[in-house]
């Protein structure tokens, strides 16, 4: 369905686009991309609304949920199906606000954050519903990620001085079955979460599979995620993309400068966002077996207003530059 926007695309432009100057377009711009964010998210809220949010007879899901083995505990099987929703409602929500914020003259900096949690939870749908996998693998991601979550909220419970025993208890009954069963189990130990068999993957290293038919060498999913988490946690090789010097400087190495965002800059730097959430949104609509016909349109009406923004800046990076 959008083969033709595949984001190895976007790695030519952050290979040759990160460093390059562009003149700030018109707020029509971005109110282009805002609303293309918003034929997203319109469309794929009516899709789930209209299944209920609940997966159809015969779907990948009701096979997997019916044959549930147990392996991984109760209803692990099946509850990784429910669970794999969730991310993408997270995703969702950043994305409708990611397209306020665009619409509006504020938040240049902010829209970078919101767009690297819109990745982050797109990735986690598209890890979880995974086609293909053996039944017992996807239950044992869900148990994983359960892991993850409830060793974060131990290591909340201490720094509030709140007690931790039920959700270590949880913890133990996680993983108690399958050490007993000689599974490749790994202990909570300070920072580092438990889990089994295999860690739990990294935002960054999904991203990576999401993008691995990226041409040319380029790692597109570890610059993509970089390059929006440069800006989110304020480090300065982020923030200066942002900034254009005006003026003569005040003194040797320092410069007044302003914020010089534009719909094309940010159309190459967001590429990775509308298209991991296309790729998450197909993972659900495949698994729990929807209808798709009223989601493939506007996916590419929203993809081609992101690609075309993304040429003009492959267009700028391409051009002879004086000097």
């Amino acid at each position: 369905m959008v083969a033709g926007f595949r984001i190895y695309a976007a790695a030519r432009l952050l290979a040759r686009c990160l460093a390059v100057s562009v003149q700030p377009a018109a707020r029509d711009g971005f109110r282009v991309l805002g609303d293309a964010l918003v034929w997203l998210t319109e469309t794929w809220e009516r899709v789930r609304a209209a299944n209920s949010s609940g997966w159809t007879p015969g779907s990948p899901a009701a096979v997997e949920a019916a044959a549930d083995s147990g392996r991984w505990g109760p209803s692990a099987g099946r509850n990784a199906h429910v669970d794999g929703l969730l991310p993408l409602a997270s995703a969702t929500d950043h994305l409708a606000t990611l397209a306020d914020v665009l619409r509006s003259p504020r938040g240049f900096f902010a829209s970078y954050t919101l767009a690297r949690g819109a990745l982050e939870a797109s990735s986690r749908t598209w890890y979880l519903l995974a086609p293909g996998i053996a039944p017992d693998e996807r239950a044992r991601r869900r148990v994983n990620e359960r892991l993850y979550s409830l060793h974060a909220q131990v290591l909340l419970l201490d720094a509030v001085g709140e007690p931790m025993d039920e959700a270590k208890q949880l913890i133990d009954q996680l993983l108690d079955g399958p050490a007993r069963r000689g599974e490749h189990v790994k202990r909570a130990k300070g920072f580092d979460p438990p889990y089994i068999q295999q860690k739990r993957p990294t935002e960054m290293s999904l991203l990576r599979e999401m993008t691995a038919d990226a041409e040319d060498g380029v790692d597109v999913g570890g610059a993509s995620y970089r390059l929006l988490s440069g800006v989110a946690h304020a480090v300065a090789y982020g923030l200066v993309q942002l900034i254009e010097p005006i003026g003569h400087a005040w003194e040797p190495g320092v410069s007044r400068g302003q914020v010089n965002q534009s719909s094309v800059l940010t159309a190459a730097h967001f590429l990775a966002v509308p298209l991991a959430f296309v790729q998450a949104a197909g993972r659900v609509i495949e698994d729990y077996g929807w209808d798709a016909t009223s989601w493939q349109e506007p996916v590419v009406a929203a993809l081609t207003a992101w690609r075309d923004h993304s040429q003009l800046m492959e267009a700028a990076a391409l051009a002879p530059h004086p000097g």
